[in-house]
């Protein structure tokens, strides 16, 4: 019987030893990954946990590593009471982005990152029946100030993350057509300035400081999918790096979803122009970035939403549910958005999902909760690999735009 045993014992040990020597066996690799802001500051102190291995935290500058790694895995980013999810990772050199304030409806929550703010108030030349706008950028507040057409008078809040910002105060005055929407300009300017946290600053523009500037035409037309009702046709116009909000129709006064926009054309300035379109609670959005004009015959095809097909609405879910859509049009990364006394957002190529079992990092569904869930599709990135890369995330695309589905909710277990 002893002989036996050993035998036994020798030939599992064999076996183990073959196993790991196996060269058709999944290579492993270590992961180094980055975890920042929007703007570029290191989120520290991350819990990263990679299939089933111990969790690791982002260090001071946003970094981790993971090692003996299978080429596919998913992550998982925990902080307070959220929990982001990519599956289907295959990529050694994660990057993740989160918005300096949190993700959002339901998404990451990082540590608060205060804003600096300031004023600036002064006067411009009066023009009774032109508008005058006023911007500085960078600024978080994108929307400018609109002069007194009597006196000029404007005050513009600026807002920003650090004690100081160089940037530059623009003026831009223009006369509107029939549509509301500018038909001429007559009017530019702009000044060098920096701001300090807390400050109130008085700055304005002379007769002399304005320029005329040419003008050109932006125009093309907005795909729209069977039944859904074009929303807005929205343009932004961006000078070195810095974007600002600038003129915007609503449905009511655009005719068809066909847009024709007079622009002026100014030293490094360019535009971009999105849509967005709506049905029954789902929408749908697409945008045009670096248009420098003009430029005619722009196409922004809206694609469809994807449908939830389960659970249904009200239902009773747990750990063992999985959700389930149909795809929206076009190819795109999805996004589960979970809200509720606990958040989740998952990231995937598939369309479907169930929420992972983080029980054992004390983060979880709770019980006798009420939830809020609703499928994205973002169009501008074809798998999640591209979604975690840093020099995807930074890229110039030709489009951008994601589409949204309706709604759902669902309550736990008590």
């Amino acid at each position: 019987m002893k002989h036996f045993r050993a035998c036994c014992v020798s030939l599992f040990a064999a076996i183990l030893g073959a196993c790991a020597e196996d060269p058709a066996a999944p290579a492993r690799s270590s992961i180094e990954g980055r975890i920042q802001y929007t703007d570029g500051q290191p989120a520290e102190g991350v819990v990263v946990i990679v299939g089933n291995k111990p969790p690791v935290n982002s260090d001071a500058a946003g970094m981790f590593r993971v090692d003996r790694v299978g080429p596919t895995y998913d992550i998982t980013l925990l902080n307070g009471a959220s929990a982001l999810v990519y599956s289907g990772l295959t990529r050694r050199d994660p990057f993740f982005e989160f918005w300096g304030g949190g993700l959002g409806r339901g998404g990451f929550n990082p540590p608060f990152v205060s804003f600096s703010t300031a004023t600036i108030s002064g006067v411009v030349p009066s023009a009774a029946d032109k508008t005058t706008k006023v911007y500085f950028a960078p600024n978080d507040m994108v929307s400018g100030a609109i002069a007194s057409p009597s006196t000029g008078d404007f005050t513009l809040e600026v807002r920003w993350s650090g004690p100081t910002v160089e940037g530059t105060l623009y003026l831009l005055r223009w006369t509107a057509g029939a549509d509301g929407l500018p038909a001429q300009y007559d009017a530019f300017a702009s000044r060098p300035l920096v701001l300090t946290a807390g400050s109130s600053t008085t700055e304005g523009f002379t007769g002399a400081d304005l320029s005329d500037p040419p003008e050109a035409q932006v125009s093309g037309s907005v795909g729209i999918p069977s039944g859904y009702d074009l929303e807005s046709i929205t343009t932004m116009m961006s000078i070195g790096g810095a974007s600002f909000l600038y003129n915007w129709q609503y449905r009511r006064p655009i005719p068809g979803a066909t847009f024709d926009y007079t622009v002026p054309i100014l030293p490094d300035a360019e535009f971009s122009v999105e849509a967005f379109a709506s049905q029954e609670g789902q929408h749908t959005f697409r945008r045009r970035p670096h248009i420098t004009p003009p430029e005619s015959g722009i196409v922004l095809d809206l694609p469809l939403s994807p449908q939830i097909i389960a659970p249904a609405n009200a239902s009773v879910v747990g750990r063992w549910t999985e959700f389930r859509w149909m795809e929206g049009g076009g190819p795109g990364v999805y996004c589960v958005w979970i809200t509720g006394p606990t958040n989740f957002v998952l990231f995937l190529n598939g369309t479907s999902t169930r929420i992972p079992d983080l029980r054992e990092h004390g983060f979880g569904l709770r019980p006798g909760g009420y939830y809020t869930w609703a499928v994205y599709k973002y169009f501008q990135y074809a798998n999640v690999d591209e979604l975690a890369s840093f020099e995807e995330r930074h890229t110039t695309r030709p489009e951008i735009g994601f589409a949204y589905s309706s709604d759902r909710t669902f309550t736990t277990p008590p």
